[in-house]
C-alpha cells in the first residue's frame, strides 16, 4: 500500500505545524482562515490523521469570517479572548482592504500604461507614416490633420523633435508643417517677426536650410522665381501663398501684397516672413 505523504502547514512564514499541540500554539488567526477558505487545512487535517477534527472542520457551513474562526477556535480548542478576535478580525478586514486597493491601483496604473502606450504608438506611427511615404501629399496632410485633432497638446511639446525627424527624409512634410495653419504657429507667425520661442533662430534656419530651391517643386503653393518688376505689380499666382522671406531684387526692390491691395504689403526692409 502506498505511503501516504505528509506535509506541514507553515504558520507566521516561518513556523511549521505538524501537530494538533502546534497548531494550538501557533493559531495565527488570518493564516488559519485562509487555510480554511483554500482548503488546505482539511487536506493537512486528513494527510494527518485527524479524522475527529477533520469532520468537525467539514460541518462548518457559516460564511462569516468571524463565526468560522470561533467555530475553528472551538474544534482546536484554542484559548483565547473573544475581544482579541474582534481585534483581529478587523486587523485581518484591514489588511485585506489594503491588498485590495493596491490591487485595483495596480490594475488602473496597468491601464492607464497601456492607453498612453497606445496613443503615443499612434503618434509616432502617424511620424512614421510620413517618414515612409516622404512625397504623398495625401498622406502627409492626412497625417498632420489627425495631429491636429487627436494630437494637439502632445505636439506643443514635441513640435521641435517632429520637425527634426522628418526634415531630413521629407521636405514636403516640412513644407506642409509650414502649410497647415495649427502647425506652422510652432515654427513662424502668421504676421510679422518669426517667432518660434526661445529657439527661433536656429529653428528657423533649419526650415530654410530645408527648402532649397531644387525641391520646391514638391508644393505648388510656393513663389519659385524672384522676378525684377521695376515699378510694376506682376501677379505670380491667385492662389493662397506662404510667404518665408523677401529678398532684394537686382534693380528695386522685392514686395508682395495680397491681390488688389498695394497698400498693405510685406517687403525685404522689414525682414518680413509670413
Amino acid at each position: 500500500m502506498a505511503k501516504t505523504l505528509k506535509f506541514n502547514l507553515r504558520i507566521d512564514k516561518d513556523i511549521q505545524v505538524r501537530t494538533l499541540e502546534d497548531l494550538r500554539n501557533n493559531f495565527v488567526l488570518e493564516d488559519i482562515l485562509a487555510y480554511y477558505n483554500n482548503k488546505l487545512l482539511h487536506k493537512w487535517l486528513r494527510v494527518r490523521g485527524f479524522e475527529k477534527e477533520l469532520e468537525a472542520v467539514d460541518k462548518i457551513t457559516s460564511t462569516s469570517e468571524k463565526e468560522i474562526l470561533i467555530k475553528l477556535i472551538q474544534i482546536f480548542g484554542v484559548e483565547t479572548d473573544p475581544v482579541k478576535i474582534d481585534y483581529s478580525l478587523e486587523i485581518l478586514k484591514y489588511d485585506q482592504q489594503r491588498v485590495l486597493v493596491k490591487k485595483q491601483k495596480e490594475k488602473m496604473v496597468s491601464a492607464t500604461n497601456a492607453l498612453f502606450s497606445k496613443y503615443f504608438e499612434r503618434y509616432n506611427g502617424l511620424i512614421q507614416g510620413i517618414i515612409n511615404n516622404p512625397k504623398s501629399k495625401p498622406m502627409i496632410k492626412a497625417a498632420l490633420k489627425i495631429i491636429e485633432e487627436e494630437y494637439s497638446e502632445l505636439f506643443k511639446h514635441d513640435f521641435r523633435n517632429f520637425f527634426y525627424r522628418v526634415k531630413d527624409k521629407s521636405v514636403l512634410a516640412v513644407i506642409y508643417l509650414l502649410i497647415n495653419p495649427f502647425t506652422r504657429q510652432f515654427y513662424i507667425k502668421d504676421e510679422g517677426p518669426l517667432s518660434s520661442n526661445n529657439d527661433t533662430p536656429t529653428l528657423y534656419l533649419e526650415v530654410k536650410r530645408c527648402l532649397i530651391p531644387s525641391v520646391l517643386d514638391h508644393c505648388d503653393a510656393v513663389v519659385k522665381e524672384t522676378i525684377q518688376t521695376g515699378q510694376r505689380w506682376v501677379e505670380l499666382t491667385c492662389q493662397r501663398c506662404l510667404v518665408l522671406e523677401l529678398t532684394r531684387a537686382t534693380y528695386t526692390e522685392c514686395a508682395v501684397a495680397q491681390r488688389n491691395d498695394t497698400k498693405h504689403f510685406l517687403d525685404h526692409k522689414a525682414d518680413a516672413r509670413k
